[in-house]
């Protein structure tokens, strides 16, 4: 049920993701003779890198400030006990070190992302 419940907007983009392929592109490589398994990995998968990218780094950015999150609870529960230092030094921190993580998977997923500006 949780996961249902937090993937509402993932499954959003990437329907939008996969109506916005163009039917042309299937239609050519079914002239060409590709199958189901080459048309998934070399038209659906690489034309839907950039949400799937998206919908990570909103999933992370999600499991980062969800309310279970133990980080989260401590600086809450900082915060409640006058502890504005600790909890502001903290969060600081914390928003440092998601910040690297988020660079990094978009680092990698952009380079693994289909435009038609880039020169292959």
């Amino acid at each position: 049920y949780n996961v249902v419940q937090l993937s509402g907007v993932q499954i959003i983009i990437m329907l939008a993701a996969l109506q916005s392929i163009s039917p042309s592109l299937y239609e050519a490589a079914y002239a060409e003779g590709a199958g189901g398994f080459e048309k998934f990995w070399l038209i659906t998968l690489p034309m839907s890198a950039s949400s799937i990218v998206l919908c990570l780094i909103y999933s992370i950015i999600n499991s980062f400030v969800a309310y279970d999150n133990p980080v989260v609870k401590l600086t809450k529960q900082m915060m409640t006990d006058m502890k504005y230092g600790y909890s502001a030094a903290m969060s600081w921190t914390y928003f440092v070190i998601v910040f690297v993580i988020l660079a990094a998977v978009y680092a990698v997923g952009n380079r693994a992302a289909f435009t038609y500006d880039k020169q292959r």
